[in-house]
Parts: C-alpha cells; structure tokens; sequence
C-alpha cells in the first residue's frame, strides 16, 4: 500500500516522519510568536499544505483567523491544539471574547487535552462537533517510565505549577494541618501573576515553605519525587484545564495527588486522584489529612494514578494521536 503525504504547518517540531500504512507527515516547523500580526503573516506560507496546526498559540490563531476572514479561498485546514481561554470577566473582556468567537468559526478542528467543553461552548461555540479530545502526554516519560525510586513515602505536601492555581486555598488548607507544605512558585510572583496565578507569600502558615524555582526540568521532577502528596488547587470558574502536566508527572512518579473539580478532571480522571470541590480550604485539608495519615489508601491512589499515566504514555504516542486527528480532517471523517 503506497502511503499518502500528509503536509503539515506546524508549531510541534518532532511532527516531521510521524507515520502509519496510511500516511506520513511531512511538517514544515514554524517557530511560533504568539502575536496576531505573527498569525497573519502565516497565512502566506501556508499555501500547498494540508494542514496548518497551531500550537497554543492563542492570538496567532486568531490573527490567521482574521485571514481566513478576509480571503477565504484556500484549501488547508486550520487545526488548533491546546487552546488556552478564560471566562470572560467584566464587560470588556465579555466584547472580547464575543471577538474570538467570531473569529474562531474560521477553526476547522479543535484539538484538546480535555473533554468538558461546557465553558469553551458557552463563551467561544467550540463544541464537540468541531473537536478532538487526545490524551495529553507525560513529560520526561522516556526518563522516569522505568523509575523505582519514585516508591519512597515522601517529605512534604507539595503545590506547584504556574496556571491557574488557586494558592490562596491551599494555604488556607495547610493551616488547617500540621503537616510540612512546599509552596514552589517559578521565577517571580509577577511571572506567576501572567499565568492567572496570584501568589502573595504573606500569611503564609509557619508549616510551608515558599521556594523560588529557575524552570529547570530535572529539578522540578525531583521536587515531586520528593513529595508525599501533590496537591493542584484550581479556581471555581476554571474553564480550561490547568494541572494536566503536573498531575501526570506526580503519577508517573507514583505520587498522591488531590486535585480540585474542573475540566481537568471530569470524564478524565476517577480513582486515579483524590478530586475535592474547588475553592474549598475545609474540603482540602481534609483530603491532606486523610491522604498523608492513611497509606494504604495513599497507595491506592497512588498505584491507580501511575496506571493511569502508563496509558497516557509520552510524545511519541501524542504526536500519532495528533496526526491521526488531523488525517482524518483532512480525508472527511467526523473527529
């Protein structure tokens, strides 16, 4: 069977050579500046392509949906993966987004690493028609699939990430608990801040500690591998799905992870987490209580959660799901 050329526009750089006995990708990379000018200027080099997929990249998304707009005769596909969007707040915010969903109709395929598109439908009209849910991928899977020493009890509870945490709940947990808290923050509060995280280290509870972190991969992985209990609060109004790489992290890594109630969890994650109401600093310290003075349960858990991120696996088995849904969108089949 001769295999057909799928030609690609793409933000992902390992997307080149990715095949099956139907097709091979062949990508172009495009270093990606999320800027709207940078969107509409991809518009001209997407000429002989099949596919032009953007890599959240939320504004040059929406710059060469504007194009779309303005000269609609072409014969690529637009395919959007890991769109990042908020509830709007205020009635600036709410014109702005009646904006983006305009501009969005011209979105062939959206592509996300989460499956409850209430928010997304309700502020942007991107339902399940025009989607595509892939697992997301386990960072540094390739290093830590085989790793044993991740079986250890662990020191702290720990929070991190940048995304949309909702740190304000977590310390007012912590202070309901004895128990030592690792409170990671990356480079600065008003990087922190860019992220929709606010983080104030006043008032902190004297049982955590705040730590500035510089990024680095290997460090973060062995921050978590140190933790006895992941924690990822979340906001009550989360629309997207924050957490979904910390989270897979900590279960490769076999640790315990409560997490608040969001898109980032719901039709995704059961047993494999302890799940507690966002916004909820009662409901959460509970959860650390529980989950750090019963082991056995914290095995559980945690045991289910490594399960959990074998099946999710790495970047090679992203990419082909990747791939396989824009094939599809471009031979006629439904996502």
């Amino acid at each position: 069977m001769i295999r057909q050329t799928l030609r690609v526009l793409s933000g992902l750089p390992r997307l080149d050579g990715v095949a099956t006995d139907r097709y091979v990708v062949q990508a172009d990379y495009i270093r990606e500046d999320d800027t709207f000018i940078n969107g509409m200027k991809l518009f001209s080099r997407a000429k002989g392509c099949d596919i032009v997929l953007m890599n959240s990249s939320t504004r040059g998304l929406l710059g060469l949906c504007l194009m779309r707009w303005l000269r609609p005769f072409h014969r690529w596909r637009l395919v959007s993966l890991d769109i990042h969007l908020n509830e709007p707040i205020g009635w600036k915010q709410q014109v702005a987004t009646a904006l983006k969903r305009f501009l969005l109709k011209k979105v062939d395929l959206h592509i996300l690493f989460f499956n409850d598109l209430a928010g997304y439908e309700k502020w942007f009209g991107i339902t399940s028609a025009k989607s595509r849910f892939v697992p997301f991928k386990v960072n540094s899977w390739e290093i830590i699939s085989h790793d044993e020493a991740a079986n250890g009890e662990g020191e702290y509870v720990f929070c991190g990430g940048r995304s949309l945490r909702d740190l304000e709940t977590f310390k007012r947990a912590m202070a309901q608990v004895s128990f030592p808290g690792l409170l990671l923050y990356q480079q600065d509060t008003s990087f922190m801040a860019l992220h929709g995280t606010p983080v104030d280290l006043n008032g902190l509870p004297p049982n955590v500690r705040p730590e500035r972190h510089d990024g680095n991969n290997d460090t973060w992985i062995e921050y978590i591998r140190r933790a006895k209990i992941v924690v990822i609060p979340a906001f009550a109004n989360s629309i997207y799905a924050p957490g979904l790489s910390l989270y897979l992290l900590a279960m490769a890594l076999r640790r315990c992870v409560i997490i608040s109630e969001g898109p980032q969890t719901r039709g995704l994650l059961d047993k494999e987490a302890v799940i507690v109401p966002p916004e909820d600093p009662a409901a959460l310290a509970r959860a650390i209580e529980k989950v750090w003075k019963d082991g056995v349960f914290r095995k559980q858990v945690a045991d289910a959660g490594r399960k959990y991120a074998e099946r999710c696996a790495g970047e090679d088995r992203m990419l082909a799901d990747i791939a396989d849904a824009c094939w599809n969108l471009v031979v006629g089949k439904a996502p």
